[in-house]
């Protein structure tokens, strides 16, 4: 049973310590580029595809409609994401990366980039494949809730 309690506290611990960490990133990225993380991956996220149905982000990001339209509002509004419909259906929102935003895709690219390339440089190549493992398993039994 005391095993049990010390793993139980260790899991909290951790979810925890990532929380923090997320938030350290979080600011880091709303400091720099005056956006969330979420937002940033929207970003991503769009030029990656090319363009996305807005209605696509909700499921992606597992958030309300709300918060979609809270999080793209901004984006809209400082030009570095535009909406279109295709076909002339009004009832279908499409987003897609406007030329002022293509300068902010890829500073935000590379800032992803230095920072998982940094977590990279502190873990031991012979550790990364099963860390990274051991993470994935991990965040994996949270989306079980």
């Amino acid at each position: 049973m005391n095993q049990d309690n010390n793993q139980v506290s260790q899991v909290l611990n951790i979810i925890f310590s990532w929380d923090k960490s997320l938030r350290t990133i979080e600011r880091k990225f709303n400091r720099d580029f005056d956006l969330t993380i979420n937002q940033c991956r929207i970003i991503l996220h769009i030029q990656d595809k090319r363009f996305v149905e807005l209605s696509y982000i909700n499921s992606w990001l597992n958030v309300d409609k709300s918060t979609t339209t809270r999080m793209i509002r901004p984006l809209l509004v400082s030009g570095f994401v535009e909406k279109f419909y295709q076909f002339g259906d009004k009832r279908k929102i499409y987003l897609r990366i406007s030329e002022q935003g293509l300068e902010k895709v890829n500073l935000i690219k590379q800032e992803f980039d230095q920072l998982a390339l940094r977590v990279i440089r502190v873990i031991p190549a012979g550790k990364r494949d099963l860390t990274f493992q051991m993470v994935n398993e991990f965040i994996k039994s949270m989306h079980e809730f």
